[in-house]
Order: structure tokens, then sequence, then C-alpha cells
């Protein structure tokens, strides 16, 4: 009986413990915008697999606060140059040159 009440006490302890570890971690879940039929993260990537297709840059000269035309303009490139893609992973300079991995998100 002691076996049955310490096994017990033992599963009890672990799902509550991972039930909260799992908590924890939705936190960090959100939902990411959409355009041109591509997932865009900023400064984040997708939980879920994806396959990387390739990597464009921005060569338009803008920086710091035109985050809009810098994001406008690698959409753009992405749609053009990789049009399986679904997703962009955007690394943003703030000297340099911004670029964006073009990915597809698998099923």
């Amino acid at each position: 009986m002691k076996k049955i009440s310490f096994i017990v006490l033992v599963i009890s302890v672990l799902l509550v413990s991972g039930f909260r570890i799992s908590q924890d971690n939705t936190k960090a879940l959100a939902k990411v915008n959409q355009n041109q039929g591509f997932y865009l993260f900023v400064e984040s990537e997708p939980i879920t697999e994806y396959e990387y297709l390739g990597t464009v840059t921005n060569t338009i000269g803008l920086t710091g606060s035109q985050f809009d035309a810098v994001k406008s303009s690698l959409i753009r490139k992405a749609s053009k140059k990789y049009p399986e893609g679904n997703g962009i992973i955007f690394h943003m300079a703030n000297e340099g040159t911004d670029k964006a991995d073009i990915i597809k998100l698998k099923d």
C-alpha cells in the first residue's frame, strides 16, 4: 500500500509540475501578422518546424525608424525570389544591412 501511495504521489507531482511548465511556456507564444502571404517574425522565430529557403537583404539605404519601408522592401524581394515561401524572419540592424530569412513552414 505504501508503494502505491508513493507512486501516486510521484505521478501527481510530475503532472502538476509539467502543467505549470507548459503554462509558463505559453507566455512566449504569440499570434503573428501576415503580409502578402508571409507570416512575419521580428526578433522571434516560429516554434513549428520550417525549411530555410534563403536570405534577402535591404539595399535601399533605410535604417532605424523607417521599419515599414524596410519591411515592405524585404517582403517584395522575398515574394519575387522565393514565391514558395510563407514566412519571413527579419534581422534588423541598427547599423549595417537589414536582412530577412525566407522560410517555408511545415504542416
